[in-house]
């Protein structure tokens, strides 16, 4: 967050900031594909791999629990093991993964 300039972020009524008004790279995410809810982001990289970050009281960025998520963090659950993740979807209490199950896994 130090390295965004304060013109680009849209602060809270607490000097939380709350919304990235330009497009930023995250620093070591390879993004092919990114999504953004009101409040919660997801990247996609082209390995398949799945970074969230942000708001989570209804595990919308899919981080569990019901944590903000302060920066990008990569995905790990049940839901995106043994998978390939090729697209995401976010909006205001959701977040939506499609992706395919890995050559090999024995896993569901």
């Amino acid at each position: 967050m130090d390295a965004l300039p304060a013109v680009d972020v849209i602060f809270d009524d607490r000097g939380r900031p709350g919304i990235l008004q330009a497009a930023t790279q995250v620093q070591g995410i390879d993004a092919v594909f990114g999504a953004a809810g009101s409040d919660h982001c997801f990247a996609v990289e082209r390995g398949g791999r799945v970074w969230s970050w942000g708001f989570n009281a209804q595990g919308q960025a899919g981080q569990g629990g019901e944590e903000e998520v302060q920066g990008a963090r990569v995905l790990e659950n049940t839901a995106v093991r043994g998978r390939v993740v090729v697209w995401a979807g976010a909006g205001g209490q959701y977040g939506v993964l499609m992706g395919k199950k890995v050559e090999g896994d024995g896993g569901s």
